[in-house]
């Protein structure tokens, strides 16, 4: 089930070497525990440095079945990345998902034990990519119907350490990320948003999904019955929400297995 924590963690002032040090291992230390130690690493000494006054910490973990359990196939099968071609294990499923296609792609829907949860499977037209079909088809699972298939897809072990500023930067949108956490601490000190680092992992075999996300926002100073086939077999997204408020919780871009 989903468990979702926040922390946070203030400083006021310059910190001497050793207590900026001591700070980045208190972080990465909270979040290995509330990620069940997926995440061991989010904040490099890069990151938090004597000039950090603020860090405020957020944890996404989930671990769910498949209300279906999917097959693990026998052999290795070939799967077209962005680096070129793999051949990693895959797992299957014959069932009734919901099912559609749209012009940026196709999409599968697989819910989980209990189907609070469901992972929507994004496989993208031809020219299109992952993480562009992943835009134009988020929440398009509502569109979908009941439909008799198989879904193909290969299981996966993937980290991920995004630096979300620099996405923030590139699209001109600054302001929006800008808020200021000045009455989280104490004195008369500025805290403008000045970096947000995000690191995740999610796992996907024939048994369900676990996925963990942490994220840090730094402040520094001044700163009807039919049949389909869906074989992702080359780059695809996936996406997992809630049924009842169809929040997105986690979304991931497979261009790679290994």
């Amino acid at each position: 089930m989903p468990n979702n924590n926040d922390g946070i963690k203030t400083k006021v002032g310059v910190m001497g070497d050793k207590e900026y040090k001591a700070a980045l291992a208190q972080i990465n230390s909270w979040v290995s525990e509330h990620t069940d130690g997926l995440i061991n690493e989010l904040l490099s000494e890069g990151e938090i440095t004597s000039d950090t006054v603020a860090a405020l910490i957020n944890t996404l973990t989930l671990e769910l079945e498949w209300q279906d359990q999917f097959i693990a196939m026998r052999e290795l099968k070939e799967f077209n990345g962005t680096e070129g071609k793999q051949n990693v294990p895959f797992i299957r499923s014959n069932n009734s998902f919901a099912n559609g296609s749209f012009d940026e792609g196709e999409i599968a829907v697989i819910p989980y034990m209990g189907d609070e949860y469901r992972m929507a499977v994004i496989l993208p037209a031809e020219g299109v990519s992952a993480a562009d079909a992943a835009c134009a088809l988020m929440g398009r699972w509502n569109e979908c119907t009941d439909k008799q298939g198989t879904v193909i897809m290969p299981k996966v072990e993937l980290d991920s350490h995004l630096d979300v500023m620099a996405f923030i930067k590139e699209l001109g949108i600054e302001e929006a990320v800008n808020g200021n956490y000045t009455k989280l601490l104490s004195g008369d000190v500025e805290a403008p948003v000045s970096a947000i680092v995000q690191g995740a992992k999610l796992i996907v075999n024939e048994y369900g999904t676990i996925a963990a996300a942490a994220t840090a926002v730094i402040s520094y100073k001044g700163l009807p019955i039919e049949e389909f086939v869906m074989e992702c077999n080359r780059p695809y997204a996936m996406a997992i929400y809630n049924t009842e408020t169809g929040t997105v919780l986690f979304v991931s871009i497979v261009n790679n297995v290994d």
